[in-house]
């Protein structure tokens, strides 16, 4: 589930729990949509990986290495490490979606398993 999406699902449900918690006795009952979240700023944010998983099947994180991902400030590229190597990419985020362009990366040496 994405992330915009788990908040719209956490909006609506705080909603009903507030709307059932009320005590409100009136007969009329006005049922209305939650409101739309703003859309998600990534700009000067970073992700650090907590899991990651390759065809449905966990892979392991390489020991002392913390995988990131930093979004610039000027909202359209990005950078990381995978704890040796780094990559860039292009972003854009639009209707629920993150898509990506203009991928690369080091190819350092690194000591195994790293590489």
């Amino acid at each position: 589930m994405n992330k915009k999406h788990s908040l719209v699902v956490l909006a609506a449900t705080l909603a009903l729990i507030a709307a059932a918690c009320s005590g409100d006795s009136s007969s009329d009952t006005t049922v209305t949509d939650p409101p739309t979240p703003d859309p998600i700023n990534l700009s000067g944010t970073r992700w650090v990986a907590t899991a990651m998983f390759l065809g449905g099947a966990p892979v392991a994180f390489v020991p002392n290495a913390e995988p990131t991902v930093d979004f610039t400030d000027d909202g359209r590229s990005l950078g990381g490490s995978t704890g040796c190597n780094s990559f860039f990419a292009d972003y854009t985020v639009g209707g629920g979606t993150i898509s990506f362009g203009g991928l690369g990366q080091t190819e350092m040496a690194c000591e195994e398993p790293l590489m």
